[in-house]
């Protein structure tokens, strides 16, 4: 269990060059990670095991590791690892977006890997676990020797290896989503739903950015919720009215359209069969 704050590791400490990136090959030891002090990062992170076995440690949730895993980790998750054996041999692949600005305009794909740069864009999941891709070692130590030799237009040649290893890691991933486990998908879409409930939203986008139909990811979420997705949305919705009524001099109607209704009535309706008041009543209420 967790019991003390997240480290923080500064960008600065980290991405000392002129260009947000490095990339450094490390030996842990059990020792090395006490169990209940967690970390966060100010720039993401790809992590290669080379050998070694244990389990990576996100936000409590635990994800096995051996020889020929990645990780692609966002930068808000806290994480560990608890280490079996003798020592974890890893590579750590650190970086920030705009270090691949002019590609990742172009990268897209369907299950929607991509977006977990993009902070405009509603994410499918901050986390990608690769059990074992060991094909991709020999382009990973490519770019740990072009990094230390510091040759004539390195930077360039870290660009086009770091967005061909995010093109072969988004392919793994477009393979059933990693088969995704049903509570994977559940965590994600919650993670999706609480950061961009007031955004227009469509059930079969979703659930193709998942790789699952419409109808199993309405049934995966209700078994687990007990409620619909639409359900759980505009209970979200309806709890940023609220506080926007309270807190805020908008009125009604920018309230509505600002908490994702498309329709005042539909938004009337749903408010006084949550409240039993009106949106205004309850403003004046609120407001004594």
């Amino acid at each position: 269990m967790e019991k003390s704050a997240p480290l923080v590791y500064p960008r600065a400490d980290y991405l000392r060059r002129k260009f947000p990136f490095s990339i450094g090959c490390f030996r842990h030891r059990p020792g090395d990670f006490p169990p209940d002090q967690y970390h966060v990062r100010e720039f993401y992170k790809i992590v290669y095991f080379f050998r070694g076995e244990g389990e990576y440690l996100v936000d409590g949730r635990r994800y096995p590791i051996q020889s020929g895993t990645a990780i692609l980790a966002h930068p808000r998750f806290k994480t560990t690892y608890r280490i079996e054996g003798a020592a974890l041999e890893l590579c750590n692949i650190l970086f920030l977006p705009e270090f691949l600005r002019e590609f990742l305009v172009k990268l897209k794909t369907r299950s929607g890997f991509f977006s977990i740069f993009n902070e405009d864009e509603p994410v499918m999941s901050g986390l990608y676990v690769f059990p074992c891709v060991k094909e991709l070692e020999k382009l990973i130590l490519r770019m740990q020797e072009e990094y230390n030799a510091c040759e004539e237009n390195y930077q360039v040649t870290l660009e086009l290896l770091l967005a061909d290893l995010l093109i072969q890691l988004s392919r793994n991933a477009q393979k059933g989503m990693l088969k995704f486990k049903s509570e994977d998908i559940f965590s994600s879409l919650n993670q999706l739903l609480e950061a961009h409930c007031t955004e227009p939203f469509s059930l079969a986008e979703t659930a193709a950015k998942f790789g699952v139909t419409r109808s199993h990811l309405c049934r995966l979420y209700r078994s687990r919720n007990g409620s619909t997705i639409m359900a759980e949305l505009n209970r979200l919705r309806l709890a940023e009215a609220k506080r926007l009524l309270l807190e805020t001099d908008l009125s009604v109607t920018e309230v509505c359209y600002k908490c994702g209704f498309r329709d005042l009535s539909c938004f009337f309706r749903n408010f006084h069969r949550e409240m039993g008041v009106t949106p205004l009543a309850f403003r004046k209420s609120g407001r004594g």
